[in-house]
């Protein structure tokens, strides 16, 4: 995809907004980028990839000592888990 052809569609999109009465945040707002890190994840042409600062963050958690901690840990182990390798 070229960038005009990217612009039209973020254009079209907009006027769609637009039109349904929704708007869009120009702070959180983003085109044409090559990468984008959102939610823990690097989304681009190549697809998803995990973020590597929140997996270094996953694999030095400390060792959980009660149930709390157990479940912090597994509820961010759990949002990486369609990008398992083996």
């Amino acid at each position: 995809m070229n960038l005009l052809a990217h612009l039209r569609d973020v254009a079209l999109v907009l006027a769609d907004l637009e039109k349904n009465g929704i708007t869009a945040k120009p702070s959180k707002s983003f085109f044409a980028m090559q990468r984008l890190r959102v939610i823990g994840l690097i989304v681009s042409k190549l697809g998803t990839q995990v973020n590597p600062d929140r997996l270094q963050a996953i694999t030095e958690f400390q060792m959980p000592k009660n149930q709390t901690a157990v479940r912090r840990l597994l509820g961010m182990a759990n949002q990486y888990r369609n990008h398992t390798y083996t």
